[in-house]
Formats: C-alpha cells, structure tokens, sequence
C-alpha cells in the first residue's frame, strides 16, 4: 500500500501532523534527520525529497516496534531489511 500521505515544500512530518491524517499523534525520527524516516507508534513513514517537495509514504511490513534506521534511507526491523518505504531485495 504506498500511502502516499503528503507533499509539502516544508518539513514533511510537521505537513503530516498538521493535516488531519493523524493531528493527536507527535512524529518520532528513527535515526538522524536525513536517513527519512519517523512513526508515530502505528506505523513506520519514509520521507523522500521530490522537485515537488517532500512525499512521505508507509512503510509497508514494517514492525513498528523492532524497527530501526540503519543509515541513510535504509532500516530494518526483526523480519526485513529496508530500502526507501520497500523491503530490500535479498
């Protein structure tokens, strides 16, 4: 499911927070600001840069509770590697 949840030429998760897609929820970074990637306790979002601003997109299958940033643009949780918001190839 690429939930595509927002295109803003600001910071992303303040976009996301501000809208109504989830306005009780703070953002969380996982890792630093650059690797792209926050939860907010149900799911685990990906940012990524555009010409248009920055997209933030679910993660799909990503355990928000064993996942981390491992660098930037790639994380991992206790069953699959990441690349972006995809499960990396093996």
């Amino acid at each position: 499911m690429d939930a595509w949840l927002g295109s803003e030429s600001t910071f992303g998760w303040e976009h996301v927070r501000r809208t109504r897609r989830n306005p009780a929820k703070a953002y969380k970074l996982l890792g630093a600001t650059d690797d792209g990637y926050a939860t907010d306790g149900r799911f685990v979002y990906f940012e990524q840069g555009t010409p248009d601003g920055l997209h933030i997109f679910v993660v799909d299958g990503a355990d928000v509770a064993t996942f981390v940033s491992t660098g930037y643009r790639t994380g991992k949780d206790k069953d699959h590697a990441f690349e972006d918001d995809r499960i990396a190839a093996p």
